[in-house]
């Protein structure tokens, strides 16, 4: 599960995150190729969405710093390689940090000026 130890180590490696208002079906998106995340204001409905999507893309980020880089996680991931099946533990991992572990969240919020 994502925990603070790991995203000092993504802070202290660089990670960038932008927020965005511009318009796009997407809510957030992890860019391996600049270590950046980006977040869709007007594509995120609620505090929670926002809080979700903030956790959904660091664990994108987490995996691609700690497992090489993303295509190589989604490839060889214990969810035998399917990206679908990867999204989706990534998004239950979210939603288990969120209900288990705020202080993950706020730590992401102070650190990276969310």
């Amino acid at each position: 599960m994502l925990n603070i130890e790991q995203l000092v180590k993504l802070h202290d490696s660089g990670l960038s995150v932008e927020l965005s208002d511009e318009i796009t079906p997407l809510k957030g998106l992890y860019d391996p190729s600049f270590f950046h995340i980006k977040l869709f204001e007007e594509s995120l409905f609620s505090e929670i969405d926002r809080d979700l999507t903030i956790l959904h893309e660091f664990i994108h980020a987490r995996d691609d710093f700690f497992n090489g880089n993303l295509s190589k996680v989604v490839s060889n991931n214990p969810y035998s390689g399917n990206k679908d099946d990867y999204e989706l533990a990534t998004e239950n991992e979210a939603r288990e940090v969120y209900a288990n572990k705020p202080v993950v969240l706020d730590y992401i919020k102070k650190s990276f000026d969310l």
